[in-house]
């Protein structure tokens, strides 16, 4: 996979997409029963807490859900 950090960094707002979830669910070692049935109702609560957790917010202080 492409180092989407590096591709993602400059953009103004960040786009968040499961791919992204993924390698940060990989590299931080993120128990996924934690959030397994909450994500199927919830997914952008997830995705706007992951973001809280490893994102520089004051620089993006949008985030958006994006699907390919």
């Amino acid at each position: 996979m492409e180092n989407w950090r590096e591709l993602l960094k400059d953009k103004p707002v960040k786009y968040w997409i499961r791919a992204e979830i993924e390698e940060i669910i990989k590299e931080k070692s993120v128990d996924r029963e934690r959030f397994y049935e909450y994500s199927k109702t919830n997914y952008q609560k997830i995705i706007n807490r992951f973001y809280y957790a490893f994102v520089d917010y004051k620089k993006y202080p949008k985030v958006e859900l994006s699907y390919c």
